[in-house]
């Protein structure tokens, strides 16, 4: 009997010594835990905010990178429809290549283009080959015919314009929503 009341006498001085230290430490473990918690939400929802952000860059940034695309695909369209009309006339060779490159960047125009949103533009676009197309079969082009091509490429030009700028807006207001 005399050995345990020792034993538990040698261990309640170990225990009074060791009990501080393990509570601080626990004490010290639960304010690192609570605070880390609180640290990760924080980062959590900064990468959400990071993450929005970056997604609308991208988003803005491939939007402008479509609308440049489709700015170069309509200049190339239109100097090709002019340059189908001026040699239209006369009896140079390589007229069907020329129209073959122009209805190909038509069609670049096309794919690019939102079909029921611009179906007026793509319209447009289809008078202009079917008008050149019936240009370029004649032998000989008479003035009337000239002026009513440059007539349409002119119509269209126009379309083009509205087009460009009324995206170009909305690229501005999709970047800067304030």
């Amino acid at each position: 009997m005399i050995e345990i009341a020792t034993f538990i006498n040698e261990y309640i001085g170990l225990f009074i010594v060791v009990m501080p230290v393990v509570i601080s430490g626990m004490a010290a473990l639960a304010v690192w835990y609570f605070t880390n918690q609180a640290l990760v939400k924080k980062n959590q929802s900064d990468r959400v905010s990071q993450f929005a952000k970056t997604y609308k860059e991208l988003i803005t940034s491939e939007r402008i990178k479509l609308f440049n695309l489709s700015r170069e695909s309509m200049a190339e369209y239109l100097a090709k429809a002019f340059f189908v009309a001026k040699k239209a006339g006369s009896n140079e060779g390589g007229k069907d290549h020329l129209y073959s490159e122009f209805l190909k960047a038509g069609y670049l125009i096309t794919l690019l283009l939102n079909q029921p949103k611009h179906e007026k533009l793509l319209a447009e676009m289809d008078k202009l080959n079917h008008n050149l197309g019936d240009l370029i079969l004649l032998d000989k082009v008479d003035d009337s015919h000239f002026k009513e091509t440059i007539g349409v490429i002119t119509a269209f030009s126009q379309s083009c314009q509205t087009l460009l700028k009324d995206e170009w807006r909305f690229i501005e207001i999709e970047a800067n929503p304030s």
